[in-house]
């Protein structure tokens, strides 16, 4: 990868359930890319973008071409969805 690589912005969404890819693949990603930004939502697991605010936290990354100043409270509203077995 080349320096200039290294330096485009990223915004890593994890669900902090994941059993796939869990949030310690991640370690040393702001080393890689010092212009990222990781967002863990406890409790989800993979593939978490349709969920609560996620969607619209994402719209505006890429708007704006950076996670620098991305507010992210609306994250800690998003709950899992309860499993339920029927009988």
């Amino acid at each position: 990868m080349s320096a200039e690589a290294g330096h485009v912005p990223l915004l890593a969404l994890v669900g902090g359930a994941d059993p796939q890819d869990s949030i310690a693949n991640l370690a040393g990603l702001h080393t890689t890319f010092p212009n990222s930004r990781t967002i863990v939502v406890p409790g989800l697991g993979h593939a978490i973008g349709q969920y609560g605010c996620l969607g619209e936290l994402v719209g505006r990354f890429v708007d704006r071409g950076t996670a620098e100043g991305l507010n992210t409270q609306c994250v800690r509203q998003i709950s899992p969805t309860p499993f339920v077995l029927s009988q």
